[in-house]
């Protein structure tokens, strides 16, 4: 099967769903990424995406970074913000 045809448990897409599990299995990401979820879609992507490519890769243009900027740009944030703050985790927005 395909990436693109692949949605987990009714999460939008692959990208988005290993965003949610990660955050929401890693104790260092989760709270801060709670917060942010807190105050806005935009804060809650920018901290992430910042957190994640800050840790593997120094300042600078590299092939590993930008696929890993493209993957990050593919997640609906506002799916995850929902997920975080409504309490759904990895579940995804489609489970009871």
């Amino acid at each position: 099967m395909a990436r693109e045809q692949f949605r987990p448990r009714g999460w939008a897409n692959y990208e988005t769903w290993w965003a949610s599990v990660w955050i929401n299995t890693d104790d260092d990401t989760h709270g801060e990424c709670l917060d942010r979820a807190r105050q806005s879609t935009a804060a809650l992507r920018d901290y992430f995406t910042d957190r994640q490519l800050g840790l593997l890769f120094d300042e600078g243009a590299s092939f590993a970074r930008d696929a890993i900027k493209e993957a990050l740009g593919r997640v609906d944030w506002h799916e995850v913000q929902v997920a975080l703050l409504g309490g759904l985790g990895t579940r995804g927005p489609g489970a009871r």
